[in-house]
């Protein structure tokens, strides 16, 4: 039986770029897809890693219009990109403790 959306939880930020796709958003705010591109990869894949975010309700897509969206994280994003910002922190200050 394979998993289902319900199923899914921090092993979906095991993916490659999902991690650095969540500390983008968390330091940049809204952006467009392109600027996401930019800042983390530009694989074949990234389209379908940020519909994954989406769907499991850690990003949001706006915008004036669906060809060019503007992507944000939503609440329980946030949250998430929070404590992935202080582990992040963590490991970086490591030796200034």
């Amino acid at each position: 039986m394979s998993p289902t959306l319900d199923d899914t939880g921090a092993d979906i930020l095991e993916s490659s770029h999902m991690v650095s796709i969540m500390l983008y958003l968390y330091d940049s705010g809204e952006c467009r897809k392109s600027d996401i591109y930019d800042a983390v990869g530009r694989g074949n894949r990234m389209p379908d890693k940020l519909d994954s975010l989406r769907d499991l309700g850690l990003v949001d897509y706006n915008g004036p219009s669906d060809s060019r969206p503007v992507i944000g994280l939503t609440e329980l994003g946030s949250q998430v990109a929070s404590m992935l910002h202080a582990i992040d922190l963590a490991i970086r200050n490591r030796n200034l403790v």
